[in-house]
């Protein structure tokens, strides 16, 4: 599997991001390739988790689009909250 070969299936900000760090950063390829994997999963876990958890999901489902920013607002409150 090589994302950064065929990125037409990444968001234009995915695909911004590994031009950034391929041009400017000089990263390698492979690291590029690790990076964009790396977030397309921490993306669909963020969605699969957030329609499993916002109840308004099951009953206006044109917010499935938005569940990965619910789980992330989630996840971002929960780290507030917990006491360091």
């Amino acid at each position: 599997m090589n994302p950064t070969k065929d990125m037409s299936g990444f968001p234009p900000i995915l695909q911004e991001f590994a031009s950034y760090k391929l041009s400017i950063q000089g990263c390698s390829v492979k690291t590029v390739d690790e990076y964009l994997i790396d977030l397309r999963t921490f993306f669909r876990i963020l969605q699969h988790e957030g329609c499993k958890n916002w109840q308004t999901v099951s009953r206006f489902p044109i917010l499935k689009p938005f569940a990965w920013l619910y789980q992330l607002i989630r996840y971002i409150i929960r780290g507030l909250r917990t006491k360091h």
